[in-house]
Parts: structure tokens; C-alpha cells; sequence
């Protein structure tokens, strides 16, 4: 590697350390809370999702944290559409729906009852129905990851 690529990627490094440019999670990570997660959720897939992201960062714990998400409602619905009466291909949507708040250690709500939710639709093959079940599974896996980011980043807000 030439002298002018390393100081060209020497400089870039510099510019995104000076700007503050951080991971996602780091906020979360660095702000001295401990979280548990609550409610009807709870045991959801999302919800066992969510307290997995907590652990693995360090700022999860079953009982005596200071910020509570209480999980109201996980919803995950199939919604089906025929491409057309004769054929063998079918669309399918995958959609999951959060509602939660935030809450803390008092019982003083941080952030108000949310709803937040993703859609995915897929193509089924009614031939091959085994295939299309572990797509299915495939999609909401990553729908559910998507809505856990999404409500972390939402926790760095409080």
C-alpha cells in the first residue's frame, strides 16, 4: 500500500473518530441503566430476541433494573394473496407488531405506549409447502430482528 492510500485512510478514520461517529448501541450500552423486559411479550419470540440483545451487551437483568419495557402486544400475522385464480404461486406478507412503553424503577412511564411494526411479503410455491414454511420462518426472524434495532434505538432517545 502507497504512503498517500495509508494517510488518505489515516485521515478518514480521524474525520469519523472526530465526528463522533459511534456503533449502534454504544448510547445504550454506555448509559449505566440495567433494562429487564416485561408483559404480555414477554415470552415472544421478539421478546426472548430482545432480552438476548440486552444480555450480550451487559445491561440486562431479571429483576432490580432501572428501566422496564414492558412489552403490551406481539403480534405476528400471515396475510395471503393469490397471483391469480389458476396459479400454483401464491404472495404471502409476513407482518409483526410491537406495542410497548417504557417504565422505571418508580413505576414513572419514560416513553409512552408505542406501536411499532414491519411487513415483508414472499413468494410461496404451493408445490413445495415445506420450503415455503422455513422462508416464512426466515422472514419473520429477520423482521424480528429489525423491529429489536429499531426499538433500542428508540431507547437511546430517553
Amino acid at each position: 500500500m502507497s504512503w498517500a492510500k495509508c494517510l488518505t485512510a489515516g485521515t478518514v478514520l480521524l474525520v469519523l473518530a472526530g465526528c463522533g461517529f459511534q456503533l449502534r448501541g454504544q448510547d445504550l450500552m454506555n448509559s449505566g441503566y440495567i433494562y429487564t423486559v416485561s408483559g404480555d411479550g414477554k415470552d415472544s419470540s421478539l421478546g426472548v430476541a430482545l432480552t438476548t440483545r440486552l444480555s450480550q451487551w451487559g445491561v440486562w437483568a431479571e429483576d432490580s433494573a432501572d428501566i422496564e419495557i414492558d412489552l403490551i402486544d406481539v403480534r405476528r400475522q400471515q396475510v395471503d394473496g393469490a397471483v391469480s385464480a389458476e396459479a400454483m404461486l401464491l404472495e404471502q406478507a409476513v407482518r409483526i407488531e410491537v406495542r410497548f412503553r417504557v417504565i422505571d424503577a418508580a413505576g414513572q412511564e419514560l416513553q409512552s405506549a408505542r406501536t411499532l411494526s414491519r411487513q415483508r411479503y414472499f413468494r410461496l410455491d404451493r408445490s413445495n409447502l415445506l420450503a415455503t414454511a422455513a422462508i416464512k420462518e426466515e422472514v419473520a426472524e429477520s423482521l424480528e430482528r429489525e423491529l429489536v434495532a429499531q426499538l433500542l434505538r428508540s431507547l437511546n432517545l430517553i
